[in-house]
């Protein structure tokens, strides 16, 4: 009996990991943190920010985060200027339908490379944050490509001497629509971009 009741004994905390499903050769993988972006048609900007809490974190951005042409101080800042000419510009002879237009957008963003014993669930909701306010400017680059032809278009439609207001006028239809966007899901929060 004795040798039986040492069976058990051993045979219990076997049993018991067992009943865990822990294999012992699978490698744990922790999250990592997003640290790089790519939005098409933007070029990426980082400010770094450190910390291994919540409240570190949002210290940094508040310090570090870029402020807009209208004085708003959000977490990421999406920039952008739109070029046009033409053959004759400026002058009242000129080609309309050789207009072309370019861009340049620029997007800041905030980086964390977190410490190496950071908890991975801050690890998690910085990720979902960060990848939620990606989005969120993402839709700001996206206006400003999408209305590029109509940018050239309205150039082409005009005269020689109306050409540059009315490039004007469709320059401020797509600030009215980030600025609405933006009013919309108060920059971006009720899309996830809000942290923490």
């Amino acid at each position: 009996m004795k040798r039986l009741s040492w069976f058990i004994l051993c045979m219990i905390p076997l049993l018991a990991c067992n009943g865990l499903n822990l294999p012992s050769s699978t490698p744990v993988h922790l999250p990592t943190a997003v640290t790089v972006l790519d939005i098409p048609y933007a070029k990426m900007i980082y400010y770094d920010i450190n910390g291994s809490t919540e409240t570190e974190l949002r210290d940094q951005m508040n310090r570090l985060a870029p402020v807009g042409p209208d004085g708003y101080h959000g977490d990421a800042l999406t920039t952008w200027y739109v070029r046009w000419t033409w053959d004759g510009y400026g002058t009242e002879d000129c080609d309309l339908r050789s207009a072309s237009a370019t861009y340049d957008i620029k997007v800041t963003m905030p980086r964390w490379n977190p410490p190496q014993d950071t908890s991975p669930i801050l690890i998690e909701k910085w990720n979902n944050y960060v990848l939620a306010l990606a989005g969120h400017e993402k839709v700001h680059v996206d206006n400003v490509i999408a209305n590029l032809s109509v940018v050239i278009n309205a150039i082409r439609r005009a005269t020689c001497s109306t050409a540059e207001d009315k490039a004007q006028e469709i320059l401020s239809g797509i600030r009215l629509n980030d600025a609405n966007f933006d009013a919309a899901t108060n920059h971006g929060a009720t899309q996830g971009a809000q942290f923490p």
